[in-house]
């Protein structure tokens, strides 16, 4: 259920996202295509189309964060149950600090999230780049038939290991960092209200070990 769930919260978010991040994409890609400034970029694109220039690519955009996402947030909370099971010891570094320790396995589900994310959706990602970069007008599916009868299936995964070198540490560093933060703040909570933080519970981990055992 926690892995489901993770999925379609990732889905969901992946379609906000993309709605919020289609302008600025539209006139990032031609500015970059262009060689021109941002500002320059939008101008001109909205003076040969409206308004309705920023939302080029809006379809294409929503399909590869939508399922990105879904890939994402599924293989992250699938990856951290799996190490939920394993014991706390061989995952965790003590501070000085008994009530404070570093969990590593956020920063691992999320490396290998990015790992599946970019493997199944790479594809995606380059028809929404070369959609943006396009004339409007252009169709989604016909950007899939000339890519793959110009360059194959590897033209959709150019870059591949680059982004893969990019992805792991940019994510695991991320969710570490997120998570730390979020034990650092409950514990900084508790302390303000007077209540001593728990030292038994990992803060880290979406969910408890008494949960983990109602799922096996």
């Amino acid at each position: 259920a926690v892995v489901a769930r993770g999925g379609v919260s990732g889905a969901v978010c992946g379609v906000v996202v993309a709605a919020a991040t289609t302008p600025t994409d539209a006139v990032k890609v031609v500015a970059q295509n262009e060689r021109r400034s941002a500002l320059a970029t939008l101008r001109r694109l909205i003076s040969r189309g409206g308004l309705s220039a920023l939302r080029h690519g809006a379809l294409a955009t929503t399909i590869h964060l939508g399922a990105s996402q879904a890939v994402f947030f599924a293989t992250y909370e699938a990856v951290l149950w799996r190490l939920a099971r394993q014991d706390d010891a061989a995952w965790t570094t003590h501070t000085g600090d008994a009530s404070f320790a570093i969990d590593w396995r956020p920063a691992v589900a999320a490396g290998a999230a990015g790992i599946a994310e970019w493997t199944t959706c790479m594809a995606t990602d380059t028809v929404k780049t070369r959609i943006q970069a396009a004339p409007p007008g252009v169709r989604y599916v016909d950007v899939w038939r000339s890519t793959y009868a110009q360059h194959g299936f590897r033209g959709f995964y150019r870059g591949f290991f680059p982004i893969l070198c990019r992805a792991v540490p940019v994510n695991a560093s991320a969710f570490l960092v997120i998570e730390l933060t979020n034990q650092g703040l409950a514990k900084w909570t508790a302390t303000r209200g007077g209540t001593a933080p728990s030292t038994t519970t990992n803060t880290a981990l979406p969910f408890s070990r008494d949960d983990d055992r109602r799922r096996s």
